[in-house]
């Protein structure tokens, strides 16, 4: 068993939690629900690792220690094909010295987050209290440990997994004898129930000075990090990793094809979700929930849907909205006319007001194209992009670019490959990831896919 202790919580934590504990790792403070299906123990002691859905449930955050992140990394690879690792560079819950800009923005030292709080100083002690697309600031700083949070607000507070009534009392009691500075408290996690009093105690001395260090320090302090966080690293799935969630999934509890995916396509998605799993465990149903869903509500001819671009950097590009011509699903072929004027990327070929670009995709699948018209209807030339396997949500076709792609003018041939190189090297992507996407563009140089050439 691997010497490593992980809590999990969001919509990944069935699946997630079967794949670690299988893989060895300590599982931290597990629900009922949780125990109960996995029949697994649940440990009572601090997380090394602590996993969130993200915010938008397309991927999870992690929150480590850094001499376990690595491990933890290279076990997520092994587990799932189409991950991209994103590491933020910022430690969250680290405590900086910040510039302030004004306008709720402050530098960090070659990052910058947003403050919402109003304040007239120049320079500001600052906590990093969550990453989204950027830090969010905040003044109200705490000092966190194993066992215990100094937080800004005096008294005596439990986290409300602690449920025996004799170990709250216990901790309230040892909370109320400690010596904490005004106008700080102290907040008992979770694992506080598993300490010593006397190791408990020891740990919030340690917390209070060093509060008082930094407060020392702040005013002749450079701008940047004064107190380590934890590491922030995030890992998006793609369409192929989602299936096999499901099937981890499934094989503990009913599980809708495409659970992961539904879920994360909205509130109300999500609670057509649990009613159909409710009826799953009750009755034998063949019927794909996804299939059910487009069949009800399909895209119709003149709907407009965004096509969600996402790079290995974590970044989104918005190619805009397309309007559908044909739908049967899993196929759709939409249409997008271009305004500007410029060269189509990667293709050398004058771009015109005008012109018609026709995408055509099949969710699944590892490649879609793009076939490019004059206003005369003149084919003038085809992009394929490789990605991880395409996604449809209600409003918009979601797919993870791999960067490599294959271009149609005058024969076909490979582009970008040394981006995806620079993407592997940065540890982006897996080296399976990055033999797949080479074999997919292989495939479509030869003229080996599911797209027909006109």
């Amino acid at each position: 068993m691997k010497n490593v202790t992980v809590r999990i919580r969001g919509v990944y934590t069935t699946s997630l939690t079967k794949v670690l504990a299988e893989r060895g790792y300590g599982i931290c403070q597990v629900s009922r629900a949780i125990r109960n299906r996995l029949q697994i123990e649940s440990l009572d002691l601090p997380p090394d690792i602590d996993i969130r859905h993200t915010y938008n449930r397309q991927g999870i955050s992690i929150v480590a220690t850094n001499n376990v992140l690595s491990t933890f990394l290279k076990d997520m690879e092994d587990a799932f094909v189409d991950i991209f690792v994103i590491p933020s560079g910022i430690d969250l819950y680290g405590v900086y010295k910040g510039r302030n800009l004004g306008k709720g923005e402050v530098d960090m030292g070659g990052f910058t987050g947003c403050l919402d709080e109003r304040t007239a100083e120049r320079d500001v002690l600052i906590q990093v209290a969550e990453i989204r697309n950027r830090p969010m600031l905040t003044t109200k700083i705490s000092f966190s440990g194993n066992y215990a949070i100094l937080i800004p607000q005096e008294g005596v507070k439990i986290s409300r997994k602690v449920e025996s009534p004799d170990d709250r009392r216990r901790l309230y009691q040892l909370g109320n004898e400690l010596q904490i500075s005004p106008g700080y408290g102290v907040l008992w996690r979770t694992a506080a129930v598993s300490g010593e009093d006397q190791e408990l105690r020891q740990e919030v001395e340690m917390l209070v000075e060093e509060m008082h260090r930094i407060n020392m320090e702040f005013p002749s302090s450079s701008i940047g990090l004064l107190r380590e966080g934890k590491k922030h690293v995030e890992i998006l799935f793609g369409g192929e990793s989602k299936r096999r969630l499901d099937f981890i999934r499934n094989n503990v509890v009913p599980t809708a094809q495409n659970h992961h995916k539904l879920k994360s396509s909205g509130k109300e998605y999500s609670l057509v979700v649990d009613v159909f799993e409710e009826l799953l465990s009750r009755y034998s149903i063949e019927e794909n929930l996804d299939q059910i869903l487009w069949g009800i509500n399909p895209w119709r001819e003149g709907d407009t849907v965004l096509l969600e671009h996402v790079r290995p950097t974590g970044e989104k590009l918005h190619l805009g909205r397309a309007v559908v011509q044909r739908f049967s699903y899993p196929y759709v072929a939409m249409e997008r006319r271009m305004h500007t004027f410029g060269v189509y990327d990667g293709m050398g070929i004058k771009k015109e007001r005008g012109d018609v670009i026709v995408t055509e995709m099949k969710e699944g699948e590892w490649i879609f194209a793009h076939t490019y018209y004059d206003q005369n209807d003149n084919l003038k030339g085809r992009y394929y992009n490789i990605c991880t396997p395409v996604e449809f949500y209600p409003f918009k076709v979601r797919y993870m670019d791999l960067e490599v792609d294959v271009v149609e003018v005058d024969g076909r041939r490979t582009i970008d490959m040394d981006r995806l190189e620079r993407r592997a090297d940065e540890g982006h992507i897996s080296e399976f990831l990055r033999e797949k996407a080479l074999s997919v563009a292989q495939e479509a140089v030869e003229g080996r896919t599911w797209i027909q050439s006109s």
